[in-house]
């Protein structure tokens, strides 16, 4: 017998809200660090130091293996990389998203990496400097809860972001939170029958 996906109706979401979506109280404060590999330290250190702005906070050798490296990514938080002497292939489409119109990965992938920016007027900064900087970016993107736009609504929309990807083809999304992410019921209403698709304008840049 053929197992069911469990999220494949909108009655599983529904009553995944009512038993998981509640007020978190725990003693987690925060992300340390996420560790992700590398096939190219230099290419790395160049794309996130200089490109990105991200500082190189720390270097470990992992018993003669390779190279763990720590990045600052702000608010106490690093983005870690493994660089690794025998490491494994690339695999594009499963261990990261390709793009935003060929988004799936397998289970247990890092699918992308999404970083905070202050506001609105921020990223849209930043993305100019992205670009000075020689990195390919898409679009700002505005996620809202029942469409993708190109136009910013702040009464509706949740999310802004900008995409690109490393050296390794990792996703990288910067974003604005539009929305307050400790109410469960203004961040995980939006009804998936109701979810339109993203407007083709919008995502054909992402093709990066």
């Amino acid at each position: 017998k053929k197992k069911k996906n469990l999220m494949n109706t909108p009655e599983d979401i529904t009553a995944f809200r009512e038993e998981y979506c509640k007020p978190y109280n725990g003693p987690v404060v925060g992300v340390d660090h996420l560790a992700l590999t590398c096939s190219d330290l230099k290419k790395t250190l160049d794309f996130y130091c200089k490109g990105i702005g991200f500082p190189l906070l720390k270097v470990i050798e992992v018993d003669g293996h390779g190279w763990h490296i720590f990045l600052d990514m702000g608010n106490g938080e690093s983005l870690a990389f493994f660089w690794f002497a025998k490491g494994k292939p690339h695999a594009p489409g499963i261990a990261n998203a390709v793009s935003l119109t060929k988004i799936t990965t397998a289970p247990g992938s890092m699918n992308h990496v999404a970083f905070r920016v202050q506001s609105y007027s921020s990223l849209v900064s930043f993305r100019k400097q992205l670009i000075s900087r020689g990195i390919k970016v898409t679009p700002v993107v505005h996620h809202g809860p029942d469409s993708v736009t190109a136009k910013f609504q702040p009464d509706s929309t949740e999310f802004s972001s900008v995409y690109t990807h490393d050296p390794d083809g990792v996703m990288l999304e910067f974003v604005y939170t539009n929305t307050d992410l400790t109410r469960c019921d203004l961040h995980v209403k939006t009804d998936p029958r109701k979810l339109g698709a993203p407007d083709r304008r919008i995502v054909r840049a992402a093709k990066l």
